[in-house]
């Protein structure tokens, strides 16, 4: 049986929608996780489940497939299971749900409405056997095994995709009509997708624009800017007043060894000229400053609106995890001191039972005639007759059962009888006289 790595985001919805409504939730999750990890053609919902007596709940839902080895082959026989919210004290619900090519076929263990009755079901969690999903599949999958619930739907069905197959297909459909055997669903469920098989993965790191570094580099005023965006610096290079500017830097100014008054005012002129340029550069300068500031506290606040949004539900996963784990600590400190508690009193009772033997052990036999008598001699004598005259007559009465089945004949029954009878009359006029003389009332 093939196992899986389960994805994190399906355990945690697993974990997180059974915490309203299981009474036990921590072990419902654990027997549903360790099932979808057994067999990967389930796949967990929560749909509401209509009882026979017309109770609806909103339950754990197992769907999919489970193999059954039939005939040398493995087929997959689609099923759902329904978890109940007294899980585990109360047993799932399986259903077979063929599909529209297959044709339910009741029989020992399935009823006409596709549920499964199983003796695994019946005594659930009656015996010292472990009783879970996984091992209800198991029981599942062997029972399809021996009694197939669905076979193939009968040719008459799928004669016109009989016309429009192959020759090959044809002598296929004919032999699978002579003979129905289960068939696999037209769509095997489909396994969890590889982005589901693993563990989401970590956020690539920001890039930065690395092609703009050269530009970067070449700035003069300190502190360096981050790099441009390229569709800043493609508007910034066609810039025809940042164009003027980069050819005015590369002016070299002439020098003259005895300049004179058109000289100076050329100077002048020059100066003024580099003063404008200098002030649109740092106006330019601070533009894009301005923009990139802009764009890199918009960059900032994201990630750190994400990065709040993180932390908080780490908090959130840590103070439920907390939670869950003191009061598992706490049950298992009440569990402890119950045991201790039980394990002092049966020592205690255990001792006093030993006590109780040894002295008993030590006791006499007790004489019940030496227990049980009367006032007097008289009346110990009494009750000595009274007792005697009831054993005659329940030997009389065994005797005449005797005869009446054959047992005696009639000369030794008469005999004995009269005996009997003679000895029990002498003991009821001993006690008449024994009552006269006490002046009892008879």
């Amino acid at each position: 049986m093939a196992q899986q790595n389960l994805p994190t985001e399906l355990l945690q919805w697993l974990f997180r929608v059974l915490q309203a409504e299981y009474i036990d939730p921590r072990t419902t999750y654990h027997d549903a996780a360790v099932a979808l990890q057994a067999y990967p053609t389930l796949k967990p919902r929560t749909r509401v489940y209509t009882s026979e007596i017309g109770e609806s709940r909103l339950l754990l839902n197992l769907h999919g497939s489970l193999p059954a080895n039939i005939q040398g082959r493995t087929y997959k026989i689609p099923v759902d299971l329904w978890i109940p919210h007294e899980y585990p004290l109360a047993a799932p619900i399986a259903y077979v749900v063929p599909t529209e090519k297959m044709v339910l076929q009741p029989g020992n263990h399935v009823d006409s409405s596709g549920r499964c009755y199983l003796p695994y079901l019946a005594s659930w969690g009656q015996s010292e056997q472990q009783s879970t999903v996984i091992t209800l599949c198991s029981s599942l999958s062997t029972v399809f095994s021996r009694e197939p619930p669905v076979f193939a739907k009968p040719a008459a069905t799928t004669g016109q995709q009989r016309q429009v197959s192959t020759p090959a297909a044809n002598r296929q459909t004919t032999a699978s009509a002579s003979s129905p055997q289960p068939v696999l669903p037209p769509k095997q469920y489909e396994t969890h997708s590889s982005a589901i098989q693993s563990p989401t993965p970590a956020l690539p790191p920001k890039q930065t624009d690395q092609t703009n570094g050269t530009a970067a580099d070449t700035a003069i005023s300190p502190p360096p800017l981050p790099p441009l965006p390229e569709e800043l610096r493609s508007r910034m290079i066609q810039s025809p007043t940042l164009n003027k500017m980069n050819e005015e830097s590369q002016i070299i100014k002439p020098t003259f060894d005895q300049p004179n008054i058109m000289d100076g005012l050329a100077d002048s002129i020059s100066s003024v000229s580099i003063s404008q340029s200098s002030r649109e550069r740092e106006s330019a300068s601070e533009r894009v400053q301005s923009m990139l500031q802009n764009i890199f506290e918009s960059d900032v606040s994201q990630s750190l609106s994400k990065f709040n949004s993180d932390a908080n539900q780490i908090k959130y996963a840590i103070d439920k995890f907390a939670k869950i784990f003191e009061y598992e600590f706490h049950n298992l400190e009440s569990i402890n001191r119950q045991i201790t508690e039980n394990e002092t009193h049966l020592n205690t009772a255990i001792t006093t039972a030993q006590d109780t033997i040894v002295k008993a052990e030590n006791f006499k036999e007790i004489n019940t005639d030496e227990v049980i008598c009367a006032e007097n001699v008289v009346l110990n004598q009494l009750y000595d007759l009274v007792a005697e005259d009831q054993a005659i007559e329940d030997t009389i009465y065994a005797l005449t059962k005797a005869h009446d089945n054959g047992l005696i004949p009639l000369n030794s029954f008469i005999k004995h009888t009269r005996n009997l009878a003679r000895e029990q009359f002498m003991k009821k006029a001993l006690v008449v006289k024994i009552a006269d003389q006490l002046g009892m009332q008879q």
